[in-house]
């Protein structure tokens, strides 16, 4: 383990994300407004779900990653895509602690249940080689007094095997990269309001990050 970070550490919490889960289908939804609210981020988009064609497409068809950005682009915030499946173990560990304890930011991993499944880690414990986790599966909403942060946690083996995905998707995780202001926030958020109201919403695509030496994950031990 690395001993330049502190062995235990949870995110600050902006704001407390209460959350209650009245489905088991919308964990991106879920997922992505936990990250808005923990890092400040007050939205008045709809949790339920994003409509991205016919219903029952967007209930039966898992959250791939473009779908997740986008849910995210509709919260007024940008993300990163990253794939650690070249690294080993302890670099993905390393990655994601140095995501919480240095940047303060919870990153969002896709991990495998019984279909593609997406949680935020807010907080981790090196002594106890726990992770803490916000999981929309775990609970009626997202508080458990018996966690620090978030409403579960998950040993790092087990979240390693779980992280190593389905299909082409092992192994990947999102980070906020940009924050829209608030006042852009409140209009993208009333917009997007009318719009499901209509019984339609709006599909904002998220602007593809270019990638350079900086955005690469960053695991040096």
């Amino acid at each position: 383990m690395d001993h330049q970070l502190p062995k235990e550490c949870c995110i600050h919490l902006v704001s407390l994300p209460l959350i209650d889960h009245k489905s088991k289908l919308r964990c991106g939804s879920y997922t992505a407004e936990w990250v808005a609210r923990a890092i400040g981020v007050q939205t008045l988009m709809p949790s339920n779900r994003v409509i991205h064609g016919p219903v029952w497409f967007d209930i039966f068809r898992p959250v791939f990653p473009y779908d997740m950005k986008m849910i995210f682009k509709n919260h007024g915030i940008d993300t990163i895509e990253f794939r650690m499946d070249t690294l080993l173990d302890k670099e993905r560990l390393q990655w994601i602690r140095k995501r919480i304890a240095i940047d303060q930011t919870p990153p969002v991993l896709l991990i495998r249940e019984k279909t593609l499944h997406w949680i935020a880690i807010g907080g981790y414990d090196d002594t106890k080689e726990m992770f803490y986790i916000y999981d929309s599966l775990s609970g009626k909403d997202s508080f458990n007094k018996s966690v620090p942060i978030g409403n579960a946690q998950i040993s790092y083996d087990a979240l390693l095997r779980k992280w190593n995905g389905r299909w082409s998707f092992r192994y990947v995780a999102l980070v906020v990269s940009h924050v829209e202001k608030e006042d852009s926030q409140k209009e993208r958020s009333e917009s997007i309001i009318e719009s499901f109201v209509q019984g339609k919403l709006a599909q904002i695509i998220p602007k593809e990050p270019e990638i350079d030496e900086q955005k690469k994950p960053d695991v040096t031990l």
